[in-house]
């Protein structure tokens, strides 16, 4: 399997900084944080997309499907989103994605040895 260790970091690299500047709900009312936000989410969504389907498969607790579709409603319907949603998802879903990909980085690592 190819070395898909940039997409897991490009990944991590966008939930280290939603987790940093993304400290309250409220600070979503800022223009230039929503924008960074939403970015960040469509970094996430695009590497994601990029991962094997073998990874995908072996990691089914990760909601693939859900993380490609928020991309897309950020990429195609901006005007649309949600604030809310895109809490939850930071609140909730995000540790649990950021946990997960660590793991799966490791897995690839110790694969690579």
């Amino acid at each position: 399997m190819l070395n898909y260790n940039i997409y897991l970091q490009n990944i991590l690299n966008a939930i280290n900084k939603i987790e940093r500047d993304c400290k309250n709900k409220e600070i979503l009312n800022d223009e230039n944080i929503w924008d960074m936000t939403l970015m960040r989410l469509q970094v996430i969504g695009e590497n994601s997309i990029m991962l094997p389907k073998e990874i995908k498969q072996k990691h089914k607790e990760i909601k693939w499907r859900n993380i490609r579709n928020l991309r897309n409603i950020i990429s195609h319907k901006y005007d649309i989103i949600d604030k809310d949603l895109i809490w939850k998802f930071i609140e909730k879903k995000m540790p649990e994605l950021k946990e997960a990909i660590k793991q799966i980085k490791q897995d690839l690592e110790k694969n690579d040895k």
